[in-house]
């Protein structure tokens, strides 16, 4: 059975963070990271290894607040192993912060050691999602559901096979069973070919035991505990208590409805106001990869972007990235690799880019409406003529601005879409 920790992720909205690597403007996701303690997030040692002696050249990233931190100091676990196979055994790190507000006050995710797993029961992921790589961010954490499939191998109590659909740069996500963190996602299977698995869409991740040989302490016994004692501290009530209470209750009452009325007209102006603008700027890459085009979307308030470049046998979603379809997008720079083939048929004149700014409410893409070709690829549209027609509709309706591009050159500047 769930509870609020998966079925309702803002709980924890400014305790998970992104670790990001800088070279010059340009960011990079790593991986993801975790609060367990003060000032202390969990991740995967792999994420970090190439940092432990020089842990300032990391970013620390908390998306909810944009906040930025670099990192005092980098811990692997004393057991940190990356086999000739590449398998990498006990995957885990701890990061050191010097945190301030809001995080500084942030909740530790729930940890409880010792816990019996069985094969086949429900596991969550819960992280803001990365694609290729690039900053992403969403309104609240994202939840998706799997299962666990076991150990790695037999007798083994602290590698375990996932079943959930996580990529590249999501390293570090915290697993929950429902009510606590039970395990760390560490990567996918694919380049372990030593293991004979039967399908690249196993996935690996540590035991959150892991965490106790770094120091970490359960602390969900400790969270419990203090939900019990504010609950017990307000319910015990005399006799002049009670009145008083009654009296107050009834005036919260008020004030309450009164702010859920104010609430629910303030949510349905914002659910059909229009999004703002987007600019849009294309620059070339630097060495190695000179010649290459990235184009950079920078949201000028929180909206929903789709990227997809139409082309003559199929359409690419360039953004966003396939697990993060329902997503808004703060307003931060989103920096996309735009595709060789994209920018040879747009100078071909055999493809366009469509850039499109939906109302808030409105979603133009769901799972079924992408394919993935690999993990190294963009998602294609199944139905590219359906997706455009229900797009043009939103247009129509006007609850859609899109911007045709037809040129994807550095050449190709004030480029923008604006709400009316």
């Amino acid at each position: 059975m769930t509870t609020a920790v998966v079925q309702r992720p803002e709980i924890f909205s400014d305790s998970l963070a992104q670790v990001l690597h800088q070279e010059g403007n340009k960011k990079t996701v790593l991986g993801q990271a975790f609060l367990v303690g003060p000032g202390l997030l969990a991740t995967c040692g792999h994420v970090v290894e190439a940092y432990t002696s020089n842990s300032q050249a990391l970013l620390i990233r908390f998306p909810n607040s944009g906040n930025e931190y670099t990192a005092r100091e980098i811990r692997l676990h004393s057991k940190f192993l990356r086999q000739p196979d590449q398998l990498v055994k006990y995957d885990a790190a701890l990061i050191s912060l010097e945190l301030e507000l809001p995080e500084k006050h942030s909740p530790f995710l729930p940890l409880k050691f010792e816990k019996h797993l069985k094969n086949q029961q429900t596991l969550f992921a819960m992280r803001y999602p990365a694609h290729l790589g690039v900053l992403s961010t969403a309104p609240t954490p994202l939840i998706q559901e799997g299962q666990l499939l076991g150990a790695l191998l037999k007798d083994d109590n602290f590698h375990l096979l996932h079943d959930l659909g996580l990529s590249p740069g999501d390293s570090g996500s915290p697993l929950f069973d429902g009510e606590t963190v039970v395990g760390i996602h560490c990567g996918d299977t694919a380049s372990l070919p030593g293991l004979n698995l039967p399908t690249t869409s196993i996935r690996l991740a540590l035991f959150i035991d892991a965490l106790k040989d770094l120091g970490v302490s359960g602390n969900h016994n400790r969270i419990a505990k203090q939900k019990t004692e504010k609950f017990q501290k307000f319910s015990f009530l005399s006799g002049q208590n009670i009145l008083i209470a009654a009296v107050c209750g009834v005036m919260a009452m008020i004030l309450t409805i009164g702010a859920l009325l104010g609430a629910t007209e303030l949510q349905r102006r914002k659910n059909h106001t229009a999004v703002g603008s987007v600019e849009i700027q294309f620059q070339e890459k630097s060495e190695p990869d000179k010649g290459k085009i990235q184009m950079v979307l920078t949201p000028q308030k929180s909206s929903r972007i789709y990227a997809i470049f139409v082309g003559p046998e199929h359409s690419s979603v360039l953004y966003p990235a396939p697990n993060a379809l329902e997503q808004l997008t703060m307003t931060v720079p989103i920096q996309i690799d735009v595709p060789d083939d994209c920018q040879k048929l747009a100078q071909s004149g055999e493809g366009k880019l469509l850039i499109a700014l939906l109302k808030t409410p409105f979603l133009l893409l769901k799972n079924d409406d992408i394919v993935l070709r690999d993990p190294s690829a963009f998602a294609i549209l199944s139905d590219k003529e359906k997706t455009l027609a229900n797009l043009a509709n939103l247009e129509k309706d006007g609850n859609a601005i899109i911007q045709e591009i037809h040129e994807i050159s550095p050449a190709a500047q004030n480029l923008s879409v604006q709400a009316p």
